[in-house]
């Protein structure tokens, strides 16, 4: 099992084991052959909500749920979040997996366990309204922004959708809520993010912000935090100001460029989510590319378990099985940094990049005579970027990228140029653990899209 092969299990299980604080779903699919439930193979359901990018739209959803006071009353005042947030997060995925991937038997259970749970679920918010978790209306609101937040992050982090994919996919979402009994139902994107975005209930309230609060810091560990905390902000730069202004949220500069590139590593990481994997056996369907987002490896077997894993059970089947060992499956996943090689990697970019700019008469008079010093600040800083230790910002202190570089004109052609330099220097790179592996391919669009913004955000020249 070699390195990356390695990488790739324990990043499997480490996301996974988020998961494994109750029953997991699709546990009986294969019980139900043919049965392709609601959605099926060919829905476009199946790619958006197979796709890593669903972590965001989750987060978008819930916080965008508590812009409601009767809907977040709900949970405040009924809910143990606070208490068992894991097995909050597990209830909502078993339901969004079974209702999405599970046969129609699987379906009408995940359904009527949550009809369960909100049978007397009711009260009166802070603003004298009543409310009960089993109006349709109230179903409408947090079926319809888990639907607009799992669209909105597909569109923006995964893919992407045509206008009549996306139409598609809120008609397929709305037979879920129709079996809920959710109403009203929009039947296309627009309708869709027009109800949204414009509904007459939106107000901040006391529920509403100890929600947000939470959901700033929830207790995960400290590396997994850092991760939540990346795909958390790339979750609230997709949200319109209507509700961002609600919910008092800002996204930092740079979060969407950061959710990008975290989730770029998550879909090579993870490839095929595992209910998409168990939901495909028993229509005997073949795994190929049209039916997902994210292809296996070409040396992934066609058994339904990925055999890279072997015998130090690292695998998805390992992750998921919540009998075994919650703090194998906790363990933090690799960073970009310990799987590029390290700092060595980071010091062999650069140096390629500042060879080339030597002989550029473009660029070489924006650098200093002796750019030794800034060879080792870049290096630096990327390695930090990408997870490695903090010792930019230690000696450096925030990067302050476009005030430092505010002294020189820069304008398309020195972006091109500088942009040319670090895509050679990238397309060059190999791992750096002394095996001349080549970088892969996804590992390589991350960083190609995080030089290219970099590129472009540093131009403080108008158009020629």
């Amino acid at each position: 099992m070699d390195t990356l092969q390695r990488y790739r299990a324990r990043l499997g299980a480490s996301v996974s084991g988020l998961f494994s604080h109750g029953e997991m779903p699709l546990q009986r699919t294969a019980d139900y052959p043919g049965d392709a439930g609601l959605c099926g193979p060919g829905s476009v359901s199946w790619k958006a909500i197979g796709d890593v990018s669903v972590f965001v739209g989750a987060i978008r959803a819930l916080l965008i749920q508590a812009a409601h006071p009767e809907a977040v009353a709900g949970v405040d005042e009924h809910s143990r979040y606070r208490d068992d947030p894991m097995g909050r997060l597990n209830r909502t995925a078993f339901y969004v997996t079974s209702a999405t991937f599970g046969a129609m038997p699987e379906v009408e259970e995940a359904v009527e366990r949550v009809r369960a749970a909100h049978q007397g679920v009711s009260g009166t918010s802070h603003r004298g309204i009543a409310y009960d978790a089993t109006m349709p209306e109230l179903a409408a609101w947090v079926h319809n922004t888990l639907t607009e937040s799992f669209l909105v992050s597909y569109r923006e982090f995964g893919p992407g959708l045509t206008e009549a994919e996306a139409d598609r996919f809120v008609v397929e979402q709305s037979q879920v809520g129709a079996v809920l009994g959710a109403a009203p139902l929009p039947q296309t994107a627009a309708e869709l993010h027009a109800w949204v975005y414009t509904h007459p209930d939106l107000a901040p309230s006391a529920g509403m912000r100890s929600a947000v609060d939470f959901l700033r810091q929830p207790p995960l560990p400290a590396r997994q935090r850092l991760g939540y905390d990346v795909l958390m902000h790339g979750a609230i730069s997709t949200m319109p100001p209507e509700l961002s202004e609600v919910l008092g949220v800002r996204a930092r500069p740079g979060a969407r460029l950061g959710a990008t590139a975290l989730l770029r590593f998550l879909r090579w990481g993870l490839r095929n989510s595992p209910s998409w994997r168990a939901a495909l056996d028993p229509l005997q369907v073949p795994r190929d590319a049209s039916t997902v987002t994210t292809e296996p490896d070409a040396d992934t077997p066609a058994t339904g378990h990925d055999d890279a894993a072997g015998s130090e059970g690292e695998s998805w089947q390992a992750g998921l099985n919540i009998t075994g060992s919650l703090r194998e499956a906790m363990q933090a996943p690799p960073t970009m940094y310990e799987i590029v090689g390290g700092q060595p990697f980071f010091d062999e970019l650069v140096d390629r990049f500042y060879d080339a700019v030597e002989d550029d008469r473009l660029l070489r008079p924006m650098y200093p005579r002796d750019m030794g010093p800034s060879r080792r600040r870049l290096a630096g800083f990327l390695a930090q970027y990408w997870g490695g230790p903090p010792h930019y910002s230690e000696e450096r202190g925030h990067p302050r990228l476009r005030m430092r570089h505010f002294p020189f004109a820069i304008g398309w052609a020195e972006r091109d140029a500088w942009m040319a330099h670090m895509t050679a220097s990238l397309d060059a790179a190999t791992i750096a653990d002394g095996t001349g592996r080549p970088l892969p391919d996804e590992i390589r669009a991350a960083m190609f899209d995080h030089f290219d913004n970099a590129a472009t955000h540093l131009i403080n020249q108008p158009p020629a």
